[in-house]
């Protein structure tokens, strides 16, 4: 089972010190890969030796220790949509992604075979056609 980890501060300070604490504690959950996204930065993966280098830090963060059972290593999360608009993190399996990943209507830019991935994209196809997030997510 994979690990995932959040901070929104009000400060822009100690945002990325924390989240890496927070996954280093919860490293045995997602042995297979570590990645990080705070503020808009871009995705970093990581390897334990990384946990002491310094980021830029920003109001929020986001982390994820990963258990890959599928989408091999760059299924790595958390993911940003083509849009740069939605970030995302999973924790379990979509089974019928690939056929939800045929539906797929605008040309995406997956990076992965994730499942994972496959919802962010979904979702930003939902969200083009909504008025609010919560109505795409309905």
């Amino acid at each position: 089972m994979c690990g995932i980890a959040g901070i929104l501060n009000k400060s822009n300070a100690g945002v990325t010190e924390d989240l890496i604490l927070m996954l280093s504690c919860m490293h045995n959950r997602g042995p297979d890969g570590v990645a990080i996204k705070v503020g808009q930065n871009k995705i970093s993966s990581l390897e334990p030796s990384d946990f002491s280098t310094p980021y830029n830090d920003a109001r929020f963060g986001l982390g994820h220790v990963r258990l890959a059972i599928v989408g091999g290593q760059l299924g790595r999360q958390p993911f940003t949509s083509c849009d740069g608009r939605l970030t995302l993190e999973h924790n379990g399996e979509i089974y019928n992604y690939k056929q939800i990943k045929n539906k797929l209507k605008s040309p995406h830019h997956c990076l992965s075979t994730s499942d994972s991935e496959v919802i962010l994209h979904f979702l930003e196809e939902e969200l083009a056609r909504s008025t609010t997030l919560l109505e795409a997510l309905t």
